[in-house]
């Protein structure tokens, strides 16, 4: 039995690879709040804009957030990953219901159309952040397995394996 190994190490943190889904996700969920909140001001005028600005930029933080402390887990302790993802999701739902709480009280949700345009802009935003975050991890290449180098496949008396 040997202590080597054929593959490469792990990567320690967060890769420029690692932030490829970050970086697709938050372009496309910004290009999304971009064009809801000039919807927003050319159909209602500037609450139901500034409402739809104020969901995007809750669905952009929060989702960002979450994926973030997520691809760093998965970078430094592989095992604990799942576990982070759920506590991640669980404390995202309850992130923006939080929000939601503390807008119903302001000015900024006074009417029903800027509390649609919010709502609409947060839905758009997660459905634009989720596609986003699936055509990430379809087109990345991860790995599935690793090829046997002709050294690895030997054991210690050298015979082939």
């Amino acid at each position: 039995m040997t202590t080597t190994t054929a593959t490469a190490p792990r990567r320690q943190g967060m890769a420029i690879t690692g932030m490829r889904p970050l970086v697709v996700a938050s372009v496309a969920v910004s290009m999304v709040a971009v064009g809801v909140v000039a919807a927003a001001g050319l159909a209602g005028g500037t609450d139901p804009a500034y409402a739809a600005l104020v969901g995007g930029l809750m669905a952009v933080g929060i989702l960002l957030s979450g994926t973030f402390v997520v691809n760093a887990v998965a970078g430094l302790m592989p095992s604990m990953s799942l576990l982070v993802a759920l506590l991640t999701y669980v404390l995202q739902v309850v992130g923006m219901g939080v929000a939601f709480l503390a807008l119903s009280g302001s000015g900024l949700t006074q009417t029903a159309q800027s509390r649609g345009w919010l709502s609409g802009t947060v839905i758009a935003c997660t459905a634009a952040w989720l596609i986003a975050q699936v055509w990430s991890a379809t087109h990345a290449r991860i790995p599935v397995y690793d090829l046997e180098t002709p050294e690895a496949s030997q054991g210690e008396d050298g015979v082939q394996r």
